[in-house]
């Protein structure tokens, strides 16, 4: 019989030492958890309503011969083959023949400002975490009037981002570097940041390091006072939510055969592979081959469900006497109670980075009051879709989802059902013939249908900001806005011409020039892209469809009138 120790920091430890125990049911499992675990504060907040979704659930435990050891502290002695654990009972070794140990990746906070009171690393996972302290100064700031700042680029800075505005908190965004790959495509950031409104600012740097910052302290050196940016503007702080960059810190790397790759998470040595294993959002996996097996995806650090995945392998690992082998996907998540977003893959930028011939498309799912058809006034949610696709393979390399005022799940199934067939490498065609009920299959095949109208040629997308630049540039488009004329009149984009989409054949000829580039718009672009497909198939050449259509345009637009 064997000795089986699980070090947990979260949830996914809880999983893994069940999934073992499962496979092994005549080894000894020993389960070591934080003490104090069942006294964890009810949540108050958005960063202990985060900590408390990765909270071990011990009454999983109950009946399933899984011995639990609550530590204060604790100390693996690799060369002994023990756990020395400092708990209720006293100094205790704990023996074991195989130690798993879970680890998070949190944000490295600038040494300069890691001891202020109103400085916090985001997200606040793992136990030595201190969510109840960010949610207080967060509720504090917002009392005050003060602004939290937040710092980053990625998922996780959105993420604190929805938790500071969901605590009632004017947010100030310092978004760094333009290498960085956005949390998002910046047409779909662009149009959150306008959902969210005057309560957040971004302020986007993108020539700056986050190690170009300096930082103002209170005269005892015991507050941050303000960021400064590179260009000498200070940011006032009131509390301050740090999330770049992202790696984990453990005593393992303390010991010989332990160190962290290139994106911040723990490295095992094959050599001791088969005596330690490391689960958890800090562990160091091989990402998925996607496009069939050919690229493998960009790592995504952090988040409950990488923790989840590798713990799920490791259990497999572990009972099999192997090394864990896993594609992660990486996927993110970002969300309060008003908004959702995820994403797994590639995005546009990293997927230029390796060379890689793409299209994106991406396409709206509006979510109507319950029982009632959907109109403008009905309408009180939507979740946005936006695929990466490899051009070469026809495949999906890339899933990014926005949900706002829609249902949790919706969005969840939308992402589930494109990450599966991202998995399956399934062809665009046969996502778009596809006829499956429900409404995430309708979107991804509506989403994959213009995917392939674009793949086919003859036709652009054209995102938000590019049409903008376009016409900034001084450049000659005539747009022609297909939506109906009651919806024209309430929002377009300015100098946009409105022939609804069923009155196009009729009225095409006399009213849309012949050697113009046009810019077709409709509500989520579905109609434009039908409309584009016609007027090609006519012998129409420079056509463009605004991406996303309407429904997803960030900036201002003009009302009936205006143009005039």
């Amino acid at each position: 019989m064997k000795r089986i120790v699980v070090i947990a920091s979260s949830n996914a430890g809880i999983e893994c030492a069940l999934g073992i125990k499962s496979r092994l049911p005549a080894d000894e499992i020993n389960l070591i958890l934080p003490a104090g675990l069942s006294s964890f504060p009810d949540p108050v907040g958005p960063a202990s309503q985060r900590a408390a979704a990765c909270l071990p659930n011990i009454n999983q435990l109950a009946g399933r011969d899984i011995g639990i050891i609550e530590a204060h502290e604790l100390m693996p002695d690799l060369a002994k083959n023990e756990v020395v654990v400092s708990s209720t009972r006293g100094v205790l070794p704990v023996r074991f023949h195989h130690l798993v140990v879970e680890t998070q990746v949190t944000a490295r906070v600038p040494r300069a400002i890691g001891a202020m009171a109103n400085v916090f690393a985001w997200p606040q996972e793992g136990f030595a975490a201190s969510p109840h302290a960010v949610d207080n100064a967060l509720f504090t700031a917002a009392s005050h009037n003060t602004p939290a700042l937040v710092v980053g680029a990625g998922m996780a800075a959105l993420d604190a981002v929805l938790g500071a505005h969901e605590a009632g908190c004017e947010v100030v965004w310092l978004f760094p570097g333009a290498s960085a790959e956005p949390c998002i495509a910046s047409h779909l950031l662009r149009y959150t940041l306008k959902e969210l409104g005057s309560a957040v600012r971004f302020v986007h740097l993108p020539e700056a390091g986050i190690e170009d910052f300096a930082f103002a302290l209170s005269p005892d050196g015991s507050l941050l006072e303000a960021v400064v940016t590179p260009d000498g503007t200070p940011h006032p702080a009131g509390v301050c939510l740090w999330t770049a960059p992202m790696l984990t810190r453990h005593p393992l790397l303390r010991e010989e055969g332990f160190s962290l790759d290139a994106y911040g998470r723990i490295e095992v040595d094959p050599a001791l592979a088969t005596q330690v294993s490391v689960i958890g959002s800090g562990a160091a996996m091989p990402s998925f081959l996607a496009a069939g097996g050919t690229l493998p995806l960009p790592v995504a650090t952090g988040g409950p469900e990488s923790a989840l995945a590798t713990a799920h392998a490791c259990a497999w690992a572990v009972a099999e006497d192997k090394v864990p082998a896993i594609d992660l996907l990486g996927m993110q998540r970002a969300a309060n109670s008003k908004y959702c977003v995820l994403r797994a893959g590639f995005g546009t930028r990293e997927a230029e980075k390796q060379n890689l011939e793409t299209e994106q498309a991406v396409q709206c799912l509006s979510i109507a009051l319950e029982g009632e058809a959907e109109t403008a006034n009905t309408v009180v949610g939507q979740v946005a879709l936006r695929i990466v696709c490899h051009s070469p393979t026809h495949t999906i390399i890339g899933v990014q989802v926005l949900g706002i005022n829609a249902p949790e799940v919706i969005s969840t199934a939308v992402f589930d059902l494109a990450i599966a067939a991202m998995r399956a490498a399934t062809p665009l065609a046969q996502l778009a013939r596809e006829e499956y009920a429900g409404q995430a299959a309708d979107l991804l095949a509506k989403t994959a249908t213009i995917a392939l109208r674009k793949m086919a040629g003859g036709v652009f997308g054209i995102s938000p900001a590019e049409l903008l630049a376009s016409r900034q540039a001084g450049a000659e488009f005539f747009t022609l806005d297909l939506r109906h004329q009651d919806e024209w009149e309430r929002a377009h984009l300015e100098g946009a011409y409105n022939i609804p989409f069923l009155q196009l054949k009729k009225r095409l000829q006399d009213e849309v020039p012949r050697f113009t580039p046009l810019v077709l718009v409709s509500d989520t672009s579905e109609a434009a892209y039908a409309a584009a497909s016609r007027l090609s198939a006519l012998g129409a050449v420079d056509l463009y469809v605004l991406d996303g259509g309407m429904r997803l345009w960030p900036y201002p637009t003009v009302t009936k009138g205006d143009d005039e």
